[in-house]
């Protein structure tokens, strides 16, 4: 979506950017380089003229002459001819060094003579773009697509395919039924496969699931194939989806296992051992407890290691016991870290916060107990350490000797040494004792100021935003308030303290508070009066925008109708009679939005046809606008009604510009999105229709939104249609109830579903509840309860507090209450 801000807006947001692209310098320096060519869509492949599987003859620097295997689709070519096709954009065949070999030195990396097909790609980053195998050996077959049998051309991605597939794409490119095999697993049009996995689950056809088991013991992968992405969907997350049925998957999986089965290795048996879990997690865990009672050494690892997918508390005491065991507790601490890690899948998180809770008290005193071997223990520190995490022990002496050195490192971009380590120790402590020594540090150390002093200042404005009071009362009290607050404009010291005062919500000028409310949101201008000062810039800003710009800014004229309605108004007529030589239509509309808003409801048909020509210049230039906004902005009815018109038409589904999957439309997305405040009944309704819907995609935006709100109450996306429909059952109740609910009374039902119940309107009396559900393990209980914090106190900023360990949340709340003023017993 093409966002539009006012001239200032945009410094402020460029010099932000740069600010905090050099907290990270790897990323500050790189260049990404993608391929501006799209890959090979489905509609293009099954359009191809010609297809074929063929192998290698000839090449020369331009062209790669192929020898037909078989012919799938196409005329004039037979079996054993030859099909001479184009090199272009970045493909190649090379003999020498490929991917990463490309960056060793030209002695180590010598030429193997083999024929590589390849497709450039940027493998280092900073880095160019380098030749990385498409095929290892374009001698061996593969499935060929040209757009244009007289003109064999590659230059683009996906048109070369696997022959394991060659009879799926025969009935693809021949508009035949395609095989359910070739369906579910081939990546290129998503839609199919996902209709493929709701056929075989309602079917449960044998041959599919055997062949799918069979894939799943031994993938069916040319691993050449898989750095660009088209390789199979992965037969073992296929079944993982449609679950075990009368053994149908459990059974045949199980015999392999145990019976050894044909050599695998030991991939094979962690993904046979990962399906069994996930599908029964019960009956897996008695197994894998009998394998690791009485199999052999290698059955006991697998069995091991498979407890990490098994995600129960039986599953973890029996990791917990095997750290006894000195030939298992390697194993079993890998899988206590893979089980528990964020890393897995959406669905299974709030499993995983709950079993994080249980486990962390048990390795503490495993790290006390003689029967564990010391390198053991050391296996559980590394592999735990933020887990394990107890706040840090600094000397504030020694720390004050470090961190004031003039030219310690730390000060110069070096994320290392013991500097940077007490840094991050006193941000990870979050205690105010520590903020006189910040302060010292920003006044006495001249470094400290540079923009390269990055873990300086994440750890001042982490304090800043924990303890605003605290901060703002110790930098006035050395001095530092108005040297800091009125920096030139355009240098470093600018951007950093526009950053640090926002947080600590005192703006001296127009750039501190445009950040100010960029992390407050607009309700701090409502319940704080601006100084004169500030009041005067924000006005003659506006004003400048009609006079000079040629249009103005809605959002500061709303700030500006908040602290001087009279001002602002005589503004706003001044920019109405101006409208015409406004810059174009979008600013023409902004006024408009703003002046029916306050009165003049005779300008709403104007304003439909600003925002209709303001949408259609941008399609024209390759965007999207948002300028549908200022219909709702205008509080309008006929508006509104416009707007939900222009909502519904633009729903559909794009597909990625780099990829091959899709994305629900992104201007859909935002013009749903302007519904959440003032109009949730319309916003919860469209969330109901995606959820419902049979298209995985939408269905997946629409959790995600539900995600956000921490109201999935068991929906899963992924999930198979007869399961979906059972959770939609109780899950539509619901969202009717909360589309009439104001958002504080939400967040009140969000907890009282997790049995946390608050009565009547927010009031103080609920802080000891809310401060002890801060530190809750369930991330979603701790955010809700960190944002209502915020509605109680009327404070905000509460949900900084996330960041830390739950277990470390409750304490860091006090003393954020404490530093507002709010004392909890």
């Amino acid at each position: 979506m093409i966002a539009r801000f006012s001239l200032l807006t945009r410094s402020l947001l460029l010099v932000n950017l740069i600010c905090w692209l050099s907290i990270l310098p790897s990323v500050a320096h790189a260049a990404i380089r993608v391929d501006p060519k799209p890959p090979m869509r489905w509609s293009e492949l099954i359009g191809c003229e010609l297809v074929v599987v063929a192998k290698y003859e000839k090449h020369d620097a331009k062209t790669l002459s192929l020898r037909v295997v078989r012919v799938l689709k196409g005329k004039d070519v037979k079996p054993g001819g030859i099909v001479k096709t184009t090199l272009e954009h970045w493909y190649s065949v090379e003999t020498g060094p490929t991917g990463f070999e490309s960056f060793r030195p030209k002695a180590k990396a010598k030429a193997d003579g083999i024929p590589k097909l390849c497709f450039k790609s940027q493998m280092m980053n900073p880095g160019p773009v380098v030749p990385v195998r498409v095929l290892s050996d374009v001698r061996q077959p593969a499935v060929y697509f040209f757009p244009k049998a007289k003109t064999p051309v590659l230059q683009q991605r996906g048109q070369v395919q696997f022959t394991f597939f060659a009879d799926g794409w025969a009935q693809a490119v021949s508009g035949k039924d395609m095989d359910l095999s070739f369906r579910l697993m081939q990546r290129t049009n998503q839609p199919l496969a996902r209709n493929a996995l709701e056929e075989l689950y309602r079917t449960r056809d044998p041959k599919v699931i055997g062949r799918l088991i069979d894939w799943t013991i031994k993938r069916p992968i040319e691993q050449a194939l898989m750095y660009q992405m088209h390789s199979p969907n992965e037969a073992g997350t296929i079944l993982i989806s449609i679950g075990d049925r009368d053994g149908d998957v459990y059974n045949p999986l199980m015999k392999w296992l145990t019976k050894g089965g044909k050599p695998g290795g030991e991939y094979s048996n962690h993904r046979v051992g990962k399906v069994l879990a996930r599908i029964d997690p019960g009956r897996a865990f008695d197994d894998f407890s009998k394998m690791i009672k009485e199999g052999d050494a290698g059955h006991k690892k697998i069995a091991t290691i498979s407890l990490a997918y098994v995600y129960s508390e039986k599953a973890v005491g029996l990791c917990i016991n095997l750290l006894e065991d000195k030939n298992l507790a390697t194993d079993a601490i890998w899988a206590l870290s893979q089980g528990l890690s964020s890393s897995q899948h959406r669905s299974l998180l709030p499993t995983v916060w709950r079993l994080r809770a249980l486990t962390r008290p048990r390795l503490l005193k495993a790290l006390k107990s003689a029967k564990i071997a010391d390198h053991h223990k050391q296996q559980i520190r590394n592999s735990f350490r933020r887990l394990l995490a107890e706040p840090p022990n600094i000397n504030l002496a020694k720390a004050e000797k470090i961190l004031l050195a003039p030219k310690a490192k730390v000060y110069q971009g070096w994320g290392e040494g013991k500097a940077h380590e007490l840094l991050d120790d006193v941000r990870r402590a979050a205690d105010p004792k520590f903020i006189p020594l910040l302060v010292r540090i920003l006044r006495e150390v001249p470094n400290a100021r540079k923009e390269n002093s990055n873990t300086y200042w994440w750890t001042l404005r982490t304090y800043a935003a924990l303890f605003p009071n605290a901060m703002r009362k110790e930098l006035t009290r050395k001095g530092l308030d108005r040297e800091l607050a009125n920096a030139p404009l355009a240098t470093t010291a600018y951007t950093m303290n526009t950053l640090l005062w926002a947080v600590l919500g005192t703006p001296s000028n127009l750039g501190q508070l445009e950040e100010l409310v960029s992390y407050h949101g607009l309700d701090w201008i409502k319940k704080h009066r601006l100084s004169q000062k500030l009041q005067t810039q924000l006005k003659q800003y506006v004003k400048t925008n009609i006079l000079a710009v040629g249009g103005t800014s809605s959002r500061h004229l709303r700030w500006l109708f908040i602290v001087d309605p009279a001002s602002a108004n005589d503004l706003l007529e001044e920019a109405l009679k101006r409208r015409e030589k406004c810059r174009s239509a979008y600013a023409r509309a902004d006024i408009l939005a703003m002046a029916i808003r306050h009165g003049h409801k005779g300008l709403v048909e104007e304003l439909i046809r600003d925002v209709n020509e303001a949408m259609e210049k941008a399609k024209k230039e390759g965007g999207t606008s948002d300028s549908a906004k200022f219909l709702l902005l205008s509080g309008d009815k006929r508006a509104f009604r416009k707007y939900i018109k222009m909502l519904n038409a633009a729903r559909g589904l794009r597909q990625m510009r780099f990829g091959n999957r899709y994305h629900l439309d992104y201007e859909y997305q935002g013009m749903l999105a302007g519904l959440r405040q003032e109009h949730p009944k319309e916003y919860f309704k469209r969330i109901l229709i995606l959820l419902e819907s049979d298209s995985y995609t939408e269905r997946q935006f629409a959790q995600g939104v539900l995600n956000g709100l921490d109201m999935e109450f068991g929906y899963r996306a992924e999930d198979m249609k007869p399961k979906r429909d059972k959770t939609l059952q109780t899950l539509r109740p619901i969202l009717v109830k909360v589309a009439a609910m104001s958002a504080v009374q939400r967040k009140q039902y969000v907890l009282g579903r997790h049995g946390i119940h608050l009565e009547g309107k927010p009031n103080k009396a609920w802080l000891p509840v809310l401060v002890r559900v801060a530190g809750h393990y369930d991330s979603a209980v701790s955010r809700t309860a960190l944002n209502l914090i915020d509605d109680v106190t009327g404070q905000t900023g509460a949900l900084a507090i996330f960041s830390y360990q739950y277990y470390r949340r409750e304490r860091v709340t006090r003393a954020w209450l404490a530093d507002r003023g709010f004392k909890v017993e």
